[in-house]
């Protein structure tokens, strides 16, 4: 039977494709080649630390601006803790993360590193109330 419906709005095999719920521990497993799956716990927690990282990367931006410091300035020691938030974030997504005790050290790390972010926020707020901003 012919299809009513114009060939654009046909349902193509690519359509149906598309409704395919994808299961990542399967793909890390089938593309990467490891014996054994990441749980589904751990996929989320990189999820959800990945967001945290990229936020306290924005913090640290925003107060590198309020303290005048040149985007691209190497020297800094914000810069570097910047760099090294960066260095961080890129990889949680990656293969380095991929077991619960993994997650747990990042965690570690996230919690120290917002510590220090807020510390900061707190310096800096405490600084424009005393220039009278």
């Amino acid at each position: 039977m012919r299809s009513t419906f114009p060939a654009v709005l046909r349902k193509t095999k690519a359509h149906r494709r598309a409704d395919i719920v994808f299961d990542a521990p399967l793909w890390y497993n089938a593309n990467k080649g490891g014996d054994t799956m990441i749980p589904y716990e751990v996929i989320e927690a990189k999820e959800i630390l990945h967001e945290g990282f990229a936020e306290l990367l924005a913090d640290v931006s925003r107060i590198k601006d309020r303290m005048g410091l040149d985007a691209q300035d190497a020297v800094h020691p914000m810069s570097g803790f910047q760099s090294e938030l960066r260095t961080t974030l890129h990889g949680i997504l990656g293969d380095r993360y991929n077991t619960p005790e993994d997650i747990a050290k990042l965690k570690q790390e996230f919690v120290r590193a917002r510590a220090y972010v807020r510390e900061l926020e707190a310096g800096d707020a405490g600084e424009l109330q005393r220039k009278g901003a």
